[in-house]
């Protein structure tokens, strides 16, 4: 399915349901197309806005398995984007917890923030 495609079919969707929101429509679109592409990487993106990080990955690896298209790249980009930002706020976290560790050994007063 193309952009076009995708976007007409968007439109009717909120013309019949103007009361939904863009989650419930992706939702409800890879329900009635779980080949497309372009659906679950829209879904990813959606729960990637709304925080919900491993839904998000769940959603932009079903779009890799759909086959070679550009919304399988673009989720892919996307996929490997949130795993570094993840591996990121992971490696900081650890980061601080050493130092707060480093300073509590050295006698020091440890204030959480």
């Amino acid at each position: 399915m193309n952009k076009s495609q995708f976007l007409r079919k968007k439109s009717a969707f909120y013309l019949k349901h103007p009361e939904q929101d863009d989650l419930f429509f992706y939702r409800s679109f890879v329900e009635q197309y779980p080949d497309a592409a372009i659906g679950w990487f829209h879904l990813g993106r959606e729960w990637e806005l709304r925080g919900q990080e491993m839904q998000a990955l769940s959603a932009y690896r079903k779009a890799l398995h759909t086959g070679a298209d550009e919304y399988a790249a673009d989720a892919r980009e996307a996929y490997h984007q949130l795993l570094r930002k993840r591996r990121n706020r992971q490696r900081s976290a650890l980061h601080s917890l050493r130092q707060g560790q480093a300073r509590s050994e050295a006698g020091w007063v440890v204030i959480p923030k």
